[in-house]
C-alpha cells in the first residue's frame, strides 16, 4: 500500500495527463462517495463525463485561493445569476460553524455536522444581533446565508461527500438544477469538486479556506465523518470577494429580494412568494 501511495502522490505532483486527483479518486473508490460517483455519474453519463474531463484539464490551470469556473468576467456571471429564480447556489462547509470551547462561548446551537442553521430556518431570519444566541452573532454561516438570501440564491451547508453528491451534484448533472454556484471549500477539496461541476456544465466560483482546512486525505475523511475539531475561515480578501459578488447579484436583480428561505430537503431555497 505504501508503494501505491507513493505512486499516486507522484502522479498528482506531476499532474499526470492534466489531473491532480489520482490519489483522491483511487482512495475514494472504497468510500460511499466514490461508489456513488462511479455508479450515478460516470456510468450513467459516460459521454458527458469524457467532455467534463477535457474541460477539467483546462480549468485546473487557474486554481488558486479564488478559482473561476467560467470563461468570461464576473459582470457576465452576475448578470446570468441575477436573471433567474433559484439558479444560483451558495454552499459552504459545516466546519465554518462555531465551536464549543468549553467556556463562555458555546458552539452552534443546532450542532455542527448537519445541514441546519438556527437562524436561516426562521420565518424571519433578519433578526437584530442582540436578539441572537451568542454563537450566532459572529457566525459566517449566518452572514453568508443572509447575503445569499438577498441575492435570491439557494444555500447549502455541506457535510459528507455522499450527501453533497445526492443533494447537489446529481441534481445539477441530471436536471440542471443550478446553473451558477459559489462554493467555499478546503484547498485540498477544490480539484475534486471541480470535476463533477465540469461534467454538469456549471459555472462556479470557488473560494478556498485559509485556515482550519483539511490538508490531506486522512483529514478529509475524518471531516467527512463529522470529526472536525477545527473551524475553517476564509481570508479577509476571499470573504470580501464572495460577499461583494453576492451584493452585485442582489443589485442586479429586477424582482424584490426574498425575505425568507423555505426548506427543500437539505437545501435552504429562497421563498419568492409574497406575504
Amino acid at each position: 500500500m505504501r508503494i501505491i501511495d507513493t505512486v499516486l502522490r507522484e502522479l498528482d505532483r506531476r499532474r499526470f495527463l492534466g489531473f491532480s486527483i489520482w490519489g483522491f479518486s483511487f482512495r475514494s473508490l472504497s468510500r460511499p462517495y466514490g461508489r456513488f460517483f462511479l455508479r450515478e455519474i460516470v456510468l450513467r453519463h459516460p459521454w458527458r463525463t469524457l467532455k467534463g474531463l477535457w474541460t477539467y484539464r483546462r480549468a485546473m490551470r487557474g486554481v488558486g485561493p479564488i478559482t473561476r469556473l467560467f470563461n468570461d468576467n464576473d459582470v457576465s456571471f452576475v448578470r446570468r445569476a441575477a436573471c433567474q429564480e433559484n439558479g444560483l447556489l451558495v454552499a459552504l462547509g459545516f466546519c465554518q460553524k462555531p465551536l464549543d470551547n468549553g467556556g463562555t462561548l458555546r458552539g452552534c446551537p443546532v450542532g455542527r455536522f448537519n445541514h441546519e442553521c438556527a437562524i436561516l430556518g426562521r420565518s424571519d431570519p433578519f433578526v437584530r444581533k442582540e436578539r441572537l444566541p451568542l454563537p450566532c452573532r459572529t457566525c459566517d454561516v449566518r452572514a453568508l446565508g443572509l447575503r445569499a438570501l438577498r441575492a435570491g440564491a439557494a444555500f447549502y451547508i455541506m457535510t459528507s461527500a455522499a450527501d453533497i453528491g445526492r443533494d447537489v451534484l446529481l441534481p445539477i448533472i441530471d436536471h440542471g438544477r443550478f446553473r451558477q454556484g459559489i462554493f467555499l471549500l478546503c484547498p485540498y477539496s477544490v480539484p475534486a469538486f471541480i470535476l463533477p461541476l465540469c461534467i454538469g456544465h456549471m459555472e462556479a466560483l470557488f473560494a478556498a479556506y485559509e485556515s482550519g482546512d483539511c490538508q490531506d486525505y486522512g483529514q478529509f475523511i475524518r471531516a467527512d465523518e463529522g470529526h472536525k475539531a477545527e473551524r475553517t475561515c476564509l481570508s479577509a480578501g476571499a470573504r470580501e470577494r464572495v460577499m461583494s459578488l453576492l451584493g452585485e447579484v442582489t443589485a442586479a436583480r429586477i424582482t424584490p429580494p426574498p425575505r425568507r428561505f423555505r426548506r427543500e430537503g437539505a437545501l435552504f431555497v429562497p421563498d419568492f412568494r409574497r406575504g
